[in-house]
């Protein structure tokens, strides 16, 4: 079970050290997509590219979060499709949590590049202008008749290739602007997603810049916009914001974000032949009168010396009690004291909040900006909850820095929360002594193989998990009631044709460490005869050239007595796919030598 951040209640006192931090409370996003439906769109093909954009977001939103609300608003329609009647706008998927069916409707959409059923203006904009203002209006009457609680962030992606859709008529200028400036004020976000139009560069200083917070510039392609808006979708919500007592009599407030957060499956809903959620209740009862128990009668018991220690609810509770909640300062380190292996989970960052306390970012970066100075870490307490174990945790301070080639932020200003081991927590194993009898040669086929092999521009983030991608897409075929599962990519299977560049490297370390080639395929073989079982029908011997027969044992059919890492040698030499399961690989190697 997940340790969760769950600071009013906790499961009788229980707590899971080995768990994660989640949300207390997952804040509503409320998103509408405002996309120029104009013919200038429609032409370049930028129209489809939204409409997929804003496909691919509702696909993630429905696993990740379907309490999240999305729609989709057109404006430069030919017709008009609006409750505010207002003329080339058109409302194509009103704001709503996510929906198979409407997943299903823009599949078709892009799939068969269907113009709008209520058209695309091709009317010459220049000298009228376009009255965007009525674009934020009806944006706003969707968050309105959608019901979008307080609480929830309320915003509006504008997706256009226009820089100045007013053009130079100064009423409609300023009625945008001001109602632009009026839906700020009232907690809506507005972020403008600039497509490259054609032959001129998209100039968000014309009349974007003030209202919107976009910070990269014109987007070139279709990769670069489902990136962006990728980004932009997953917004940063606090797990938590506590008070970081750092002297006597002296606190700040602070937010705490998990960098990394696990992906499992869901747990799935017991339901009845109805399709009804069943309900589950525990209750307990006595092993002596077989009679219910309430729970105020309930003690916990634990064994001391032989004899049962009795404790009510209340009392383990005070007893696991570590003080109030929060983070403590204890003193500063050099930040050399940390070791990597001190990183016993993953780190979570801290950024300075006023909701607590005002003033807090002030004192925060002054900290921030004197432990960089001095190259000193912090160390603290860290207290979740009344009930929680306490643990011990290193503040590093972090700053700003961004990839010079694509401005992608590479890490923020800040600090990072390290959680450290207690002293009965870290093992010292034992370390063999370095082999002495490896000769020269072998030495320099074993770093020659390394650096061969070395892996350029590694990031874990390039990698999905296959079976959370293979689980969610055969979710994804049953509810939208797709005849096939789309096919999943594991990024994890070798690249078996990449390896051929180190086909030298590779042949001196074998050698090197185990003679030659005819000397390491008789190992092998010696290997695999002494490990097979006489469960197992007898291997397949070697060849007198000490390789396999490949044609003769397809001939046969005694393929499927190799085990896949055998097989994927043949796949490896004739440059094959290796993916697959046995039978997939045993059917392709007999293909090829019929071939």
């Amino acid at each position: 079970m997940d340790e969760k951040w769950d600071f009013e209640e906790e499961n009788e006192g229980e707590e899971d050290d080995d768990g994660d931090f989640v949300e207390q409370k997952h804040q509503r996003d409320c998103v509408v997509f405002l996309i120029d439906a104009r013919r200038s769109m429609l032409s370049s093909g930028y129209y489809f590219k939204c409409l997929d954009a804003a496909r691919s977001t509702l696909k993630s939103r429905i696993i990740a979060c379907d309490r999240d609300q999305l729609g989709i608003c057109l404006f430069g329609t030919e017709k008009k499709n609006n409750q505010m009647d207002f003329d080339y706008m058109s409302i194509l998927v009103p704001l709503d949590e996510p929906k198979p069916q409407t997943i299903q409707m823009l599949d078709d959409v892009v799939k068969n590049q269907k113009e709008c059923d209520w058209g695309h203006s091709d009317k010459d904009w220049r000298s009228s202008g376009f009255p965007m203002h009525e674009a934020f209006w009806l944006c706003q009457q969707m968050f309105s008749d959608a019901l979008v609680p307080k609480d929830a962030t309320k915003r509006i992606f504008v997706l256009t290739d226009d820089d100045n859709p007013v053009q130079s008529n100064q009423i409609l200028r300023d009625r945008f602007l001001r109602k632009a400036h009026d839906m700020l004020q009232s907690q809506h976000e507005i972020l403008v997603f600039p497509l490259s139009p054609a032959n001129k560069t998209f100039d968000l200083s014309v009349i974007w810049k003030g209202i919107t917070s976009t910070e990269y510039g014109e987007i070139l392609d279709t990769e670069d916009l489902m990136t962006i808006i990728r980004k932009k979708v997953f917004q940063k919500r606090a797990l938590t914001h506590i008070k970081w007592a750092i002297g006597p009599g002296i606190e700040i407030s602070i937010g705490i974000y998990s960098t990394v957060v696990p992906t499992r499956p869901p747990q799935p809903k017991y339901l009845d032949t109805n399709h009804n959620p069943l309900v589950s209740r525990t209750k307990y009862f006595s092993s002596l009168t077989v009679k219910e128990v309430n729970p105020d009668q309930i003690l916990r018991g634990t064994n001391f010396g032989g004899e049962t220690v009795d404790f009510t609810n209340e009392e383990l509770k005070e007893i696991k009690s570590a003080g109030e909640r929060g983070l403590k300062l204890l003193g500063f380190k050099d930040a050399k004291r940390l070791k990597d292996y001190h990183n016993i989970t993953h780190s979570y960052f801290v950024f300075p909040s006023e909701k607590i306390i005002s003033g807090s970012s002030k004192s925060f970066f002054a900290f921030h900006s004197q432990m960089l100075k001095q190259n000193k870490i912090a160390i603290c307490k860290l207290v979740k909850s009344e009930t929680s174990r306490p643990k011990l945790v290193a503040l590093v301070p972090s700053v700003k820095s961004m990839n010079p080639d694509n401005d992608i932020i590479l890490s923020h200003e800040g600090m990072h929360m390290i959680v450290l081991p207690w002293a009965n927590e870290i093992r010292e194993p034992p370390i063999p002594p370095p082999m002495s009898d490896i000769t020269p040669q072998q030495q320099q086929a074993a770093d020659d193989l390394v650096d061969s092999l070395k892996m350029k521009q590694f990031s874990s983030d390039l990698f999905s998990n296959p079976a959370i991608q293979k689980y969610y897409a055969c979710l994804q075929a049953m509810a939208l009631g797709q005849s096939g599962v789309e096919e999943v990519e594991d990024d994890l299977v070798p690249n078996s044709a990449a390896l051929h560049h180190a086909n030298r490297q590779i042949t001196n370390f074998r050698e090197a460490f185990f003679g030659d080639e005819n000397s390491y395929e008789a190992k092998l073989a010696v290997t695999r005869t002494t490990k097979s079982t006489t469960s197992r029908a007898p291997r397949p011997l070697l060849g007198d050239d000490g390789k396999y027969d490949w044609r003769g044992l397809a001939e046969r059919d005694q393929l499927s007595l190799l085990s896949v890492v055998d097989l994927k040698i043949y796949l490896t030499e004739n440059r094959l796919p290796a993916s697959g399961k046995k039978q997939d690989i045993i059917n392709r190697i007999k293909a090829h030598l019929m071939s």
